[in-house]
């Protein structure tokens, strides 16, 4: 396994713990409330997605997402299930993530933007170090919750180390706990834990499914090989400047 330092981090760059001051999300909203719009439309069903859900159900193929990242596939399973759909996001803010902070933290706004207007998805962002609750799935429907995450989402700031495996088991939990028939926790990292072999057995056998999100920019990098081995082979791999489209795709192969 390659060290955990990231080559594209300065050596000499100070880590401090990763934190959130709340800022003022007003200017970061304007610019991506076209992005969540466009979020929004993708998220419609089509007549033809309508047909199909008339007797089954979709569920979203999330190897199909790392193939094919625009074209999700859908794998049709019976109808046995109530509507709902229950999406955690663990989002790493460590010290390897300070060149991507300000794409990720675009991306999450117009993500909560979007997720705001929909009364089928209970969300919950946790941002680690730290352990900050941005967004609580009791938070659905709560208009003040979701200005209060868009504030805190504005101030992410990155540093600290990554250590993972102290967040998974209570993400996992939590997950686990809520009632809605379909559920996915999603990790949004750029690099490997602090301690990858507790991750990789906390994620062995997990009650509700848990998929990586690995951030990079190229498709050779020599750590998307551990994270997968880290992940059981669950990871979406892609840059950071789509990942405002991946979480939608995501979203929306959860609700058909």
């Amino acid at each position: 396994m390659p060290p955990r330092m990231r080559e594209d981090v300065p050596l000499d760059m100070p880590e401090p713990e990763g934190s959130i001051v709340p800022a003022d999300p007003q200017a970061i909203e304007a610019e991506m409330r076209p992005v969540a719009k466009r979020l929004a439309a993708l998220l419609r069903v089509t007549p033809a997605e309508a047909h199909w859900r008339a007797a089954e159900v979709g569920r979203f193929s999330l190897r199909q997402e790392w193939r094919t990242p625009d074209t999700p596939c859908l794998e049709f399973v019976p109808r046995k299930t109530a509507e709902g759909v229950a999406l955690g996001l663990l989002v790493d803010i460590s010290g390897s993530m300070i060149k991507r902070m300000q794409e990720v933290i675009k991306a999450l706004i117009a993500f909560i933007l979007t997720c705001q207007e929909l009364e089928d998805v209970a969300l919950e962002i946790v941002a680690f170090p730290g352990d900050v609750h941005i967004l609580e799935y009791r938070d659905r429907g709560n208009a003040r919750a979701y200005e209060r995450a868009k504030a805190l989402t504005a101030g992410l700031r990155a540093g600290g180390e990554t250590p993972l495996e102290c967040y998974l088991p209570g993400s996992i939990k939590r997950l686990s706990e809520r009632p809605e028939p379909r559920k996915l926790l999603l990790v949004i990292h750029d690099g490997a834990p602090d301690d990858p072999e507790k991750c990789e057995e906390q994620l062995r056998r997990p009650p509700v499914p848990v998929w990586g999100l690995f951030l990079t920019e190229t498709e050779d990098d020599p750590w998307i090989e551990v994270m997968r081995e880290i992940f059981w082979g669950k990871l979406i791999v892609g840059p950071a400047s789509r990942l405002d489209r991946k979480l939608a795709n995501i979203l929306k192969g959860l609700r058909m």
